[in-house]
């Protein structure tokens, strides 16, 4: 909602790596871990990139500092990565009870799963056995390691809240977005005692495995095997499939870079330097749009208060026209009714005073006034008729006066409408067009990337005119 929010881009590039800061229980000071990491660098991460950018000078060193510190975990964690041997397949499970301690049977069934695997020549990451070795190290990057290598992973599944457990969740939701920009990739579901539907929604579980059936293990090795494939990649062609991705994310975050936190900045950066007399053109009707927006809001409202007090100012003035001098005494009162049709309007449904008290209070008064000033007129005057023409005369230049404001603000709006139209009609004549241009161009650099779809949100259609450089 706000692009320009540090705090708003700080907090997304944490959860996009899971950074979670915890406190050291000797000095009682927080430092960072990563529990989500990228091969793309923190300080590459186009969130962390605009923190800096809309921060102020204090709050930016800060991230500047944090990002350091998170730069040099995030390097520690790459060397790890890069030495791990390629994984064939992850068991992703939860391994002990949260009340007791003790193990799981999940555990236990993918102990049996691990061995048959590994008997048929697989690569297996099994947390248990994989880290046992690993005690007193960051777990992150050998997971993410065997996660991005794993041609399959068997999510297991013996209870639902197993499923959807901290840790579990971790890993099976970040291999599924691993999923997307790799096909060979598959997740298949085993379960014991719970149905299919029982996984989360997100999980496939149209080739899902009954463990609890005779032959299961056998059955399910046979389709691990066929997934993996029975001949393994020669380690230099995956060295190099490794270096074609490492290019292309590189690729991708400087592509990130060069748009920025907002892909309608970028437009707007694009027209000025591709057509800077279109731009400045352009530039000129949205501020002019843009401008006094605050002031024409809920123009309806006062302008129908406005209305009906000049209704009621002509129903009196007819009925003193017609001489019926009865029926102008039961109208009399209504005279009191166009300043708290107005007063209503501005300040009960706009919520800028006390509100219902404030309102019949300015009514009751105006009310008294008008029923002394029509009593005292018609015995001064000895004419009904008279007294309240005099009475008219002063409510219309009354209501004159005070509906002013809103005839001038009717007036803009009607005005404003006129820009919003010439801006249309200049966006679809010369910048919709040169706009479609450069997302074009962006179109192909993404799938030269491998990425078919990507967000295309950001248009000038609707742009203020305002930018963070409109000076430069």
């Amino acid at each position: 909602q706000n692009p320009e929010d540090a705090e708003a881009h700080w907090g997304l590039m944490l959860c996009r790596y899971g950074i979670e800061y915890v406190k050291d229980g000797r000095t009682g000071e927080y430092f960072p871990t990563i529990r989500r990491i990228q091969y793309r660098p923190v300080t590459e991460d186009v969130d962390y990139q605009a923190a800096l950018k809309y921060s102020d000078g204090s709050t930016a060193k800060w991230y500047q500092r944090e990002g350091e510190k998170l730069s040099a975990i995030w390097e520690k964690y790459i060397q790890i990565i890069n030495k791990e041997p390629p994984c064939d397949v992850f068991i992703c499970f939860k391994e002990k009870e949260d009340a007791s301690g003790s193990r799981t049977k999940d555990s236990e069934i993918g102990q049996d799963i691990y061995d048959a695997l590994t008997a048929n020549g697989l690569n297996v990451f099994f947390s248990r056995i994989s880290l046992e070795e690993k005690v007193g190290e960051e777990y992150e990057p050998y997971i993410f390691a065997a996660l991005h290598t794993a041609k399959v992973m068997l999510l297991i599944g013996t209870k639902k809240e197993y499923l959807e457990s901290r840790w579990v969740r971790n890993e099976w939701s970040r291999y599924l977005l691993m999923m997307r920009e790799d096909s060979s990739k598959h997740i298949i579901p085993v379960y014991a005692g719970i149905r299919p539907e029982d996984f989360p929604r997100e999980i496939p579980v149209f080739q899902g495995a009954d463990i609890g059936q005779a032959g299961a293990i056998q059955d399910l090795t046979a389709n691990v095997l066929k997934f993996v494939g029975s001949a393994k990649t020669p380690v230099w062609q995956e060295q190099e499939e490794i270096e074609d991705i490492r290019e292309r994310q590189i690729r991708f975050a400087k592509l990130q870079e060069k748009i920025g936190a907002s892909l309608s900045d970028y437009l707007e950066r694009q027209l000025r330097f591709k057509e800077p007399l279109i731009h400045s053109k352009y530039r000129e009707l949205c501020l002019a749009c843009a401008s006094g927006v605050k002031q024409i809001d809920h123009v309806l409202w006062p302008t129908a208060g406005m209305v009906v007090s000049f209704l009621i100012v002509i129903l009196i003035l007819s009925a003193s026209l017609a001489g019926d001098e009865e029926f102008l005494e039961k109208l009399m009162p209504l005279f009191c009714v166009w300043p708290v049709c107005v007063e209503l309007v501005r300040r009960g449904i706009k919520n800028q005073t006390a509100g219902a008290v404030k309102i019949l209070g300015f009514a009751s008064l105006y009310f008294f006034a008008y029923m002394v000033a029509g009593a005292t007129l018609s015995e001064i005057l000895k004419d009904s008729w008279t007294a309240a023409s005099i009475l008219f005369l002063i409510s219309g230049l009354l209501t004159v006066v005070l509906n002013a404001s809103w005839l001038l603000r009717l007036m803009h709006w009607r005005e404003k409408q006129k820009y919003l139209k010439d801006r249309e009609k200049y966006y679809q004549e010369y910048v919709y067009n040169i706009e479609q241009g450069i997302l074009q161009k962006l179109r192909r650099e993404y799938k030269s990337l491998g990425m078919e779809n990507w967000a295309e949100e950001g248009s000038l259609r609707n742009w203020d005119g305002k930018t963070a450089d409109t000076d430069r």
